[in-house]
């Protein structure tokens, strides 16, 4: 909410009052605005789009838009008149007789540059002035309060809305058109990790949330637009980094303060559920002492990782020895040999001619779940003729050819199994090299999610239209019946459409089983048949050849899934031994599972607000934000480290919406399906 707050103080500051009807300029359309408008206190809303893309375009003067979880607000969908045409004034009758035929409220809008010269609009004033026979001029917050109320409801899924980002950097072509949102997106998640891990810190010390210098770090991140340098990025990125390790250092000296000579690691969960989390470590360090199921660790030639399960918003303490007296790593069945994968879950199998994954599958007779391979797609279907013994045979296809060169076993167990294949993309009809590619896939012990990391060196650049030509990750799935759905705005929805635009998951679901395609943070995902989905890895005018995607095998919370291998855990060395409360523990507990904690905020209750003398981060409490993620209705328990003493539901002005009952340690929330909530605590 840093650039919603920033608009309205320059709203404030210049015009005296607090904006009540939101508008842009640019596509920024979703079906949850609704919500979210509401509670930021806009009485109106303009569902309109100056720019271009895709959205539910049906025109009214004034409406009632229904957000997914049910709310509203009142909203403007008739596209504006250019003012500084000549043709507007012609069509003006024709437009105004329109809506006076089909709303209750009739009206026009006319939109212009402020710098632009509009004799005609001018003379249109003048007119309105004399007498109002056409009508007369209104502000938009006027005409929302003035008007009689909404008659006709818009309710609209956010699959009818897909952003013309893709298109419009490549027709300008701007540098890195996909990887610069998939990185704004891990960035916006690093930061709320580094968010998270400071605000622990201050209400263990008595405080709520809040921190000046991490401020500032946000309010740059989140100024970083698209012509933004690399030195610019780079920058923003090592201080997010190194500002969490020193966040997290802090921390784990008020977890761990008994004395002691112990060695360790401190694992942090920033997610509010438990997690089996992977973390690497330095092989010339101190290693991890193996326990189970709980503790793994992988340590052979050039892999130093721990994997371990950690509490949702919490910790997990590991002991460590020193290289020269721990022990070998226990070993185990093998996960890698020759092209097959597999661990206690599931089983990979690689492709001999490719090099692409040629089935992921349960072990026994189970069926095929999803194929993988890289590619390129052409603008235009190709026609060649190939030879099969003495026939030819006719072979139409937009898409290139993966071809397998070598494959080798880069970690074979105890933990992890990894196998890297290498070979190029070739153009079948002209025997052209398109790109060279590396392919690692991997498996963890106990974790039910494949990693896949890719790198292409190409050859060739894709064509000008970016939805029709690209290099691909390419996902086929056995059965044509399965529902597909997709994450968006921290919800999962059905999706059908060709189109497909998700940084976080994609659902592949039959009656028996449920595959979660998890790209990353790459956003863009094409449709191409009953059973077969592009992942757009590269388009014209990207230089970033290095990807990393995920496939979750039957997880009931996609979402999670896909916050799971988005936002890794940190790790500290510690050396003063086990924490006293134990090798586990956490702060807060959210239930039930589709309820998600997106981040912690100050607060700023009114008692304390009203007095400039207390600064808000004094009061020891803290607002949670939450969202329901599933579609379905929840009633939500809030439990923390401290006995709340009030909690209330507030909005995004921090205006008290309900004060919600405190039962013992806990606190309940009634949610809508969907909703977002925030929550002030005061412990």
């Amino acid at each position: 909410m840093l650039f919603r707050s920033e608009a309205q103080r320059l709203f404030q500051q210049h015009l005296g009052a607090p904006a009540r009807v939101w508008g842009r300029r640019r596509y920024g359309l979703f079906a949850q605005q609704p919500q979210m408008l509401k509670k930021a206190g806009f009485t109106g809303a303009l569902h309109v789009v100056l720019d271009d893309g895709f959205y539910p375009d049906q025109e009214y003067t004034k409406f009632r838009w229904q957000g997914i979880e049910y709310s509203s607000v009142e909203a403007i969908s008739r596209i504006p008149l250019a003012a500084d045409a000549a043709t507007s004034y012609l069509r003006f009758p024709a437009r105004m007789a329109e809506s006076m035929d089909h709303d209750h409220s009739a009206g026009v809008i006319f939109a212009r540059w402020p710098d632009l010269q509009t004799p005609f609009f001018g003379d249109l004033q003048r007119m309105a002035r004399y007498a109002p026979v056409l009508g007369k001029f209104e502000t938009l917050d006027t005409f929302f309060e003035q008007t009689t109320a909404a008659t006709t409801t818009g309710a609209y899924k956010p699959r009818e809305y897909l952003t013309p980002f893709l298109f419009q950097a490549v027709a300008r072509e701007e540098a890195n058109p996909l990887s610069r949102l998939s990185e704004m997106v891990l960035r916006r998640r690093r930061l709320d990790r580094l968010l998270w891990i400071a605000g622990l810190d201050a209400l263990l010390r008595g405080r709520s949330p809040g921190n000046d210098s991490l401020t500032s770090l946000e309010a740059e991140s989140e100024s970083l637009l698209e012509d933004a340098s690399v030195e610019q990025l780079t920058a923003v990125n090592t201080a997010i980094e190194a500002q969490t390790q020193l966040a997290a250092e802090t921390l784990v000296r008020k977890i761990v303060s008994a004395p002691g000579d112990q060695p360790g690691f401190l694992v942090l969960n920033t997610l509010g559920f438990p997690r089996r989390v992977v973390v690497d470590l330095d092989s010339r360090g101190p290693r991890p002492v193996p326990e189970g199921e709980r503790v793994r660790i992988q340590w052979e030639g050039p892999h130093a990782q721990l994997v371990v399960e950690v509490p949702g918003a919490g910790f997990t303490w590991v002991p460590a020895q020193s290289a020269a007296t721990a022990a070998p790593v226990a070993t185990g069945p093998r996960m890698a040999e020759g092209l097959l994968l597999q661990n206690e879950l599931f089983e990979v199998h690689l492709n001999a001619q490719t090099g692409g994954i040629a089935k992921i599958k349960e072990h026994g007779r189970s069926p095929n779940r999803l194929s993988q391979q890289l590619n390129f797609r052409f603008a235009r279907e190709r026609t060649w003729e190939q030879t099969q013994g003495d026939s030819k045979e006719t072979i139409r296809s937009h898409y290139g050819e993966m071809r397998l060169s070598s494959s080798s076993v880069t970690a074979a167990g105890p933990t992890l199994g990894e196998i890297v294949t290498r070979g190029e993309i070739v153009d079948q009809k002209s025997g052209d090299t398109l790109a060279g590619y590396v392919q690692t896939v991997r498996v963890w012990r106990g974790r039910p999610i494949l990693e896949v990391v890719v790198e292409l060196t190409p050859k060739r650049e894709p064509d000008n239209e970016p939805w029709h030509s690209y290099f691909t990750s390419r996902f086929a799935w056995h059965d044509e019946t399965a529902a597909l759905s997709s994450a968006a705005q921290q919800g999962i929805h059905a999706c059908a459409e060709e189109r497909i635009e998700t940084t976080d998951c994609i659902e592949i679901a039959t009656t028996d089983t449920r595959t979660t395609l998890l790209p990353c943070g790459l956003p863009f995902h094409r449709k191409t048949g009953p059973r077969m989905l592009d992942t757009i890895l590269l388009t014209r005018g990207e230089t970033q050849q290095r990807f990393r995607l995920a496939v979750a095998i039957d997880q009931d919370y996609p979402l999670q899934a896909a916050l799971d291998v988005t936002v890794p855990a940190v790790v500290v060395p510690t050396s003063s031994g086990r924490p006293g409360g134990g090798q586990s523990g956490w702060f807060f507990q959210i239930e039930p599972r589709n309820v998600q904690v997106m981040g912690l905020f100050p607060v700023c209750p009114p008692e304390v607000a009203s007095s400039a003398e207390a600064p808000a981060r004094r009061v020891h409490g803290c607002r949670l934000r939450l969202v329901e993620t599933e579609g379905r209705p929840a009633r939500a328990r809030i439990c923390g480290l401290w006995p709340p003493r009030s909690a209330r539901q507030v909005d995004l002005r921090q205006q008290t919406l309900i004060t919600l009952p405190v039962d013992g340690e806990g606190i309940w929330l009634d949610l809508t399906a969907y909703e977002v909530a925030d929550v002030e605590i005061l412990f």
